[in-house]
């Protein structure tokens, strides 16, 4: 693995824009309703901005059996949206490009909030 990301940000934001992306994840979906927050919404805005508001932090080979043998890359990405409604403003985001195709979001979260 080498120190930056494996998946290029703006072909990301441009898959996510064009609705090419997958949340496989129900304790993701779960997560981010129970805090009443648009899973789709705040998805599309992080991903759209890791170029301008993200720090690429380290790809992470997954250890899922579904997704054995793919690497994902995880960003802190901030979110100006949060810090007006008084939220940790700072985010957790994993994923990875399946085929080139699709962005798979496996992780989306505060910062500090522990794994669900």
């Amino acid at each position: 693995m080498c120190d930056g990301p494996l998946y290029d940000p703006a072909e990301v934001a441009r898959l996510v824009r064009d609705q090419q992306y997958e949340v496989p994840t129900d304790a993701l979906v779960r997560w981010l309703a129970n805090r009443n927050i648009d899973v789709t919404d705040k998805i599309e805005e992080l991903l759209t901005s890791l170029e301008t508001h993200g720090d690429f932090v380290k790809q992470l080979p997954l250890d899922d059996e579904k997704y054995a043998g793919r690497i994902g890359d995880v960003y802190r990405v901030w979110s100006d949206e949060d810090e007006d409604e008084g939220c940790p403003n700072d985010w957790y985001v994993k994923f990875f490009i399946e085929n080139g195709l699709l962005v798979v979001v496996l992780s989306c979260k505060w910062w500090d909030a522990p794994q669900w």
